[in-house]
C-alpha cells in the first residue's frame, strides 16, 4: 500500500491517477528535475543500500581494526590501574594516553565510514538537489569530526 501511495503522490501532477502540483508553463527540463529530486528523496534517501560502501572500504576496515587495538590497550591499562593496590602517576598517565588514543582512533573510523556512506549516496543521486543535499551533509561530517 505504501508504494502505491508513494507512486500516486507526485511533485509534478497532471497525469492520470496522481496527486500533485500542476504549474502552468513549466518547461519539461524543470519538471524532470523535480521528479528526479522527489525520486531521490523517496528511494535513494534511505541509507540501507549505502552501508556496503563503508563496510567494503579497506581504509574503513583498517581504521576499525586500529580502533579495536586501541580499545584493547585501554582495557589493559584500566586493568593494570584497577588491579594494583597503589596508584602511580605512570599508571594514571598510561590510562589517560590509552583513552586519548582510543578516542582519536574511534573518531577517525566514524568519520571515514560517514564519508564513504555519503560519497556513495552522492553517486546514487540523480537530481542536482539530491546531490547538493548529500554534499552538504558530507561537508558537515568532514568539518565536525
Amino acid at each position: 500500500m505504501e508504494s502505491s501511495l508513494t507512486n500516486a503522490l507526485s511533485a509534478i501532477g497532471g497525469t492520470s491517477g496522481t496527486i500533485g502540483l500542476v504549474v502552468e508553463g513549466m518547461d519539461e527540463g524543470m519538471a524532470a528535475e523535480i521528479r528526479s529530486a522527489a525520486r531521490d528523496f523517496r528511494h535513494v534517501g534511505t541509507v540501507r543500500s549505502t552501508f556496503g560502501a563503508a563496510a567494503g572500504s579497506r581504509g574503513n576496515q583498517i581504521a576499525s581494526v586500529i580502533f579495536l587495538f586501541q580499545l584493547s590497550n585501554l582495557n589493559s591499562a584500566l586493568s593494570d590501574l584497577l588491579g594494583s593496590k597503589i596508584l602511580t602517576k605512570q599508571q594514571l598517565l598510561g590510562c589517560l594516553e590509552a583513552l586519548i588514543y582510543s578516542g582519536a582512533a574511534g573518531s577517525s573510523a566514524i568519520q571515514g565510514m560517514a564519508v564513504s556512506v555519503l560519497q556513495s549516496r552522492i553517486a546514487m543521486m540523480g537530481s542536482a538537489a539530491g546531490k547538493i543535499n548529500a554534499m552538504s551533509q558530507l561537508g558537515w561530517w568532514s568539518g565536525k569530526i
